[in-house]
C-alpha cells in the first residue's frame, strides 16, 4: 500500500525532533537519537542499569557506554543525572553510581561534588564560566522560497517547504558528510551524533557566512557551534578541503 507507506515516512519524518511544546517529554536513550533539549535529566545512574547487568562482553559493555553519551549529548543547556541507593524507599541500599560516571570531572579537572565517594553530599555543578551565545526570538519561520509558515521539524530546519525546490550542491554535501564521518569516527560516536542529515542538508542550502548565522539553524547549539563552527565556515568557504 504506497499511500500508506508515504503516509508512515511523512510521519517518522516529521517526528525526527523533539516536540518544541512547553512539556515533558518521557524517552529511552534509544529512541532520544537525533533529539535534543534545554534541559536534560538522566535517571538511575546505577550499575546494572547503566550499564545493564545483562551487558557482559566488551562490545556490549562499550555499546553501553556509547549510548550512556547519547542520552548525555542532548542537552542544550542543562544536563542532570541521578541515582538511588534502594529501589524503593525503606528497601535495600546496595546499589552503586555507575561505573561509567564515577570518575566525571568539572571544566577545571576536579572530580564533580558528590562523585568522590561521599554519598551524603549532594552535587554541585560547576560551569565553566563562558558565556553562551543566546539566540534571538524569532517568530513563525517562514520559508525563504514561497513565504509560507513552516509547520514540522524538518521544515524548519532546511528553512524550506518540503515540496519546495532543493538548492543545494549534492558535492558540497557529500563533502559534509564525509567531513562527520570523520568527526564521528575521531569521538567513537554514531554520525547523527555529530549533525543530523536535516541540519547538514540546512548548511549548504543556507550557506551560512558567519558563527551568527550558523547558530540560526535548527540542531546547531551552543556546544556544537563551538566545537565545530569555525571548521565548517572553512569547509564552506573552501570547497577543495
Amino acid at each position: 500500500d504506497l499511500p500508506a507507506f508515504v503516509t508512515e515516512l511523512d510521519h517518522h519524518s516529521e517526528a525526527q525532533h523533539a516536540p518544541a511544546a512547553d512539556a515533558v517529554t518521557l524517552s529511552s536513550l534509544h529512541s532520544a537519537k537525533g533529539l535534543e533539549w534545554q534541559v536534560v535529566f538522566i535517571v538511575g545512574c546505577s550499575d546494572g542499569l547503566l550499564p545493564l547487568s545483562n551487558a557482559d562482553s566488551p562490545d556490549e559493555i562499550e555499546e553501553e557506554r556509547r549510548l550512556l553519551y547519547v542520552g548525555m549529548t542532548r542537552a542544550k543547556s542543562y544536563l542532570h543525572l541521578s541515582w538511588a541507593r534502594a529501589r524503593q524507599p525503606g528497601g535495600r541500599e546496595n546499589r552503586e553510581f555507575s561505573k561509567f560516571l564515577v570518575t566525571l570531572r568539572d571544566s577545571t579537572g576536579q572530580l564533580v561534588d558528590g562523585l568522590d565517594g561521599d554519598e551524603s553530599r549532594g552535587s554541585v555543578h560547576r560551569g565553566s564560566g563562558r558565556a553562551r551565545t543566546e539566540r534571538k526570538k524569532r517568530g513563525p519561520a517562514m520559508c525563504r522560497t514561497c513565504g509560507k509558515g513552516l509547520v514540522t521539524a524538518p521544515e524548519r530546519s532546511l528553512g524550506r517547504c518540503r515540496t519546495c525546490p532543493s538548492t543545494y550542491d549534492p558535492d558540497q554535501f557529500e563533502q559534509l558528510k564525509r567531513w562527520r564521518l570523520r568527526q564521528a569516527t575521531e569521538r567513537e560516536v554514531p554520525a547523527f551524533v555529530v549533525f543530523t542529515d536535516a541540519t547538514l542538508l540546512a548548511i549548504v542550502e543556507q550557506l551560512p557566512a558567519s558563527l551568527e548565522q550558523l547558530a540560526a539553524i535548527p540542531g546547531i547549539g551552543p556546544a556544537k557551534l563551538e566545537l565545530y563552527g569555525p571548521t565548517l565556515l572553512e569547509l564552506l568557504g573552501d570547497p577543495t578541503r
